[in-house]
């Protein structure tokens, strides 16, 4: 018996690699690439918000000290992260 290996599909062969990929070309300039901005965190007041805080302004300074803690990192601390995760553990939900 005669197999004839021309009939059906073809076999399966690994797909060849290319050489990796050079970026563009950049300007001749002499001048370092600037590093990209760091990222930070923002923070809007909804309309509701804003009327909320109108109504009750004992709430207005704490509002502000959430400002400033966002302004400076202050939510990404290693000690403030530690003490959220405990929380989270600790409620059970994770």
């Amino acid at each position: 018996m005669k197999i004839d290996r021309s009939v059906g599909p073809a076999p399966i062969q690994p797909t060849p690699t290319s050489s990796p990929r050079v970026p563009a070309r950049q300007s001749e300039s002499t001048e370092a690439p600037s590093a990209p901005a760091p990222r930070r965190d923002s923070v809007e007041f909804s309309a509701a918000g804003r009327e909320f805080a109108s109504l009750h302004p004992d709430r207005v300074a704490r509002l502000e000290q959430v400002r400033e803690r966002l302004a400076t990192d202050f939510y990404s601390s290693p000690d403030v992260l530690q003490s959220v995760a405990r929380r989270l553990l600790a409620s059970g939900e994770i």
